[in-house]
């Protein structure tokens, strides 16, 4: 097995809550693009507004996102640590995206060192 050693940044995605082509078309480059990192990255570091608005229901989340989220939690299953840095548009986070897709949340400026 090749070892991980890339480190991937992205940034302002925007994923709206509107069900149309252009959207579409968006969730799906992102989609190809976090499949074609998944035999190579070590990191994937989110630096803000990944979606145009995410707000957490105790017990509900919008369906809209479900194969991008999808494509995270297999990207984390596979052994790529996912950081997501909260932007100006990414609201009321709870523990969905922690606790069940995994991500490593920081809602406050953050440093990171990278060792290369």
């Amino acid at each position: 097995m090749q070892e991980r050693k890339n480190i991937y940044f992205i940034s302002d995605v925007h994923l709206k809550f509107v069900k149309d082509e252009q959207e579409k078309i968006k969730q799906d480059k992102l989609i190809n693009f976090l499949k074609s990192i998944e035999n190579d990255a070590k990191e994937l570091y989110i630096l803000g507004d990944l979606f145009d608005f995410w707000f957490e229901w105790n017990f509900t989340i919008p369906k809209f996102w479900f194969n991008v989220l999808f494509q995270f939690k297999v990207l984390i299953q596979n052994g790529v640590k996912v950081s997501f840095i909260s932007g100006n548009h990414d609201f009321h986070f709870n523990t969905y995206l922690k606790n069940e897709i995994g991500f490593i949340c920081y809602d406050e400026k953050t440093e990171f060192e990278i060792e290369t």
